[in-house]
C-alpha cells in the first residue's frame, strides 16, 4: 500500500475548519455553567462601605437589575465557564418566565455594561415593582444573553420551559 503524505493533507484541512465552525455553533449550550434563582433583600448587597460613604459598592460582583435603584427581588444567579470580561460581546441579559401569579409569559431585558469585571458570576435581578412580593412564585423560565444587535450568545432553561 502506497500512501503519500501530501495525500490528504486537504482533508485534513477541511476537517479543521469544520470543527472550529461547529465548535463556534455550540457556544450556546457551553458558556453558561449554572442557573438558579433565589430572593435576595437590600441586605444581601450591603457591604461596610456602604455605611461610609452611602453608594453601593459591588465589588467584583456583576449584578443587572430590572429596575435599577431596588435592590430587593428575585435574582438569577449565572455562573459562567470563564470570565465574564473575556466576553466583550455580551451586551444584554433576556429573561422570560412564567409565575404563579399569572397565565402570560413575562419577558425582562437587562442590559450589562460595557466595561465586564472578571466575574464568572452574573446576578440579574427582577426588582422593585417587577417583582410583586414574596408569594410570587417562578415555575418555568429561560435566560438568554445576547450581543449588541439582539444575536443569541448563550442560553439556558430550566426543565419546566419545554413542558407543554
Amino acid at each position: 500500500m502506497n500512501i503519500r503524505p501530501g495525500r490528504y493533507k486537504y482533508r485534513w484541512i477541511v476537517l479543521l475548519l469544520a470543527t472550529q465552525f461547529t465548535g463556534s455553533f455550540c457556544l450556546a449550550e457551553e458558556e453558561i455553567k449554572s442557573v438558579y434563582h433565589k430572593p435576595m433583600t437590600v441586605e444581601s448587597f450591603q457591604r461596610i462601605s456602604e455605611f461610609f460613604d452611602g453608594a453601593e459598592n459591588p465589588g467584583r460582583r456583576l449584578i443587572v437589575r430590572s429596575q435599577p435603584e431596588a435592590r430587593a427581588g428575585e435574582y438569577f444567579v449565572i455562573t459562567l465557564r470563564e470570565n465574564a470580561a473575556f466576553h466583550p460581546e455580551f451586551a444584554k441579559i433576556k429573561i422570560e418566565l412564567f409565575t404563579n401569579g399569572s397565565a402570560d409569559k413575562t419577558e425582562f431585558v437587562l442590559p450589562l455594561p460595557k466595561k465586564l469585571p472578571k466575574t464568572k458570576e452574573i446576578f440579574a435581578g427582577i426588582t422593585g415593582a417587577d417583582w410583586p412580593n414574596s408569594e410570587t412564585e417562578i415555575l418555568a423560565w429561560r435566560l438568554v444573553i445576547q450581543d449588541a444587535k439582539g444575536n443569541d450568545i448563550a442560553e439556558k432553561e430550566s426543565f419546566l420551559w419545554k413542558s407543554p
